[in-house]
């Protein structure tokens, strides 16, 4: 399977050509898409992306029940077998939660960011 190589939320063309990719790349970008989105944003697809108001956000959200709702979403890209490693970072000072993994894919491994 492809997919339109995007760069920065915008599809790439080189030359005039629209650029694609596959592979690791493809589920590199499919999991970044899916963790850029909130759920219900996508009009074609009201269960697609990230619980963000309803699991992460807010000051009854639990920090397990974060991290679930990330590695749920993660585990839903297309190509992803399994969570290899999973960190995480919570400043609760500034209220920042940074995530660093890895994933199995049938490519290989992805490691994001």
């Amino acid at each position: 399977m492809i997919d339109f190589r995007l760069q920065d939320g915008q599809i790439v063309f080189e030359s005039g050509v629209l650029q694609y990719v596959d592979g690791a790349e493809r589920v590199r970008q499919q999991i970044e898409v899916r963790l850029s989105i909130f759920r219900g944003e996508w009009f074609l697809d009201g269960e697609f992306g990230v619980p963000y108001f309803e699991s992460i956000l807010g000051k009854q959200i639990t920090l397990n029940g974060a991290l679930s709702a990330i590695k749920t979403e993660i585990l839903a890209a297309d190509g992803v077998s399994k969570i290899n490693t999973f960190e995480y970072n919570f400043d609760r000072k500034e209220r920042l939660l940074t995530v660093n993994f890895e994933v199995e894919t049938p490519y290989g491994i992805v490691a994001y960011p």
